[in-house]
């Protein structure tokens, strides 16, 4: 019993350790020494209890509410990330409403970098649940930000929002994502891309092998197939941009 008493008080000393952590990383007057990492990074991981992560994400969005300077409120946002619950996540995709630009781009930019199930999911939220439209307007361009296939049910389904501005924002972003001008009719969206899966079924090799890659953050199909299309690719991801950044590890 003894032990059993004192693991059970190690343990709510590290949920405590998280929380406590993150409240004095947002102690220092001086911003640069502001949200610096706990003592134990590990801890913050999917590795660390729910229940203390939730914690320090809670300290986290009450922080968020006095933090004036848009460099830790980011900080914030990468930290929210690596806490990754849903909590933490809610409060992350709610950066896009954040007063300063760059903090808001730093959300789509972390949508756009991490395919993450977990994360998609919270955009979804914003856009299905909360009571704000504008919230929901800018998870529609969050939507955008999280890739094509991802974003075609969610942004259907927005179609069919209470708001005129979400319904609207929700149909722009379809016509970027394909180019055909349907509007709000969601109907006609929904035979859209279900013609698209046929197609594309029917276009597939059948001598085509398809593997499933999976690690913490992203799924990766790769088709050991012919790559079609004229858009460049490197290790089956396509590169859309003018400028390419390598950079090779030397340090063995």
């Amino acid at each position: 019993m003894r032990v059993l008493a004192l693991l059970l008080l190690i343990a709510a000393a590290a949920r405590a350790d998280l929380a406590s952590d993150v409240t004095r990383s947002f102690a220092p007057k001086d911003p640069a020494d502001r949200l610096a990492r706990p003592r134990e990074p590990r801890r913050a991981g999917p590795g660390a209890e729910a229940k203390a992560r939730n914690r320090a994400a809670a300290v986290i969005e009450k922080a968020l509410k006095k933090e004036p300077h848009p460099d830790v409120r980011i900080a914030a946002l990468d930290f929210l990330l690596l806490l990754r619950t849903d909590r933490a996540l809610d409060r992350l995709v709610a950066g896009v409403l954040d007063r300063d630009a760059a903090v808001a781009r730093r959300v789509h930019e972390i949508v756009r970098d991490h395919a993450d199930p977990m994360l998609h999911e919270a955009v979804v939220r914003a856009l299905t649940e909360d009571a704000s439209w504008r919230f929901r307007a800018r998870a529609v361009d969050l939507l955008l930000s999280g890739g094509r296939e991802a974003a075609k049910a969610p942004l259907v389904i927005a179609l069919g929002d209470e708001h005129s501005g979400v319904r609207g924002r929700a149909a722009e972003a379809l016509e970027r994502l394909t180019g055909e001008a349907f509007g709000v009719d969601a109907e006609r969206w929904k035979l859209y891309f279900e013609a698209e899966v046929r197609q594309r079924q029917e276009e597939r090799d059948p001598n085509e092998e398809t593997r499933t890659v999976a690690d913490r953050f992203r799924k990766v199909e790769l088709y050991e197939g012919p790559i079609r299309g004229l858009i460049p690719t490197l290790y089956t991801i396509p590169i859309d941009t003018k400028r390419v950044i390598f950079v090779v590890d030397m340090s063995s």
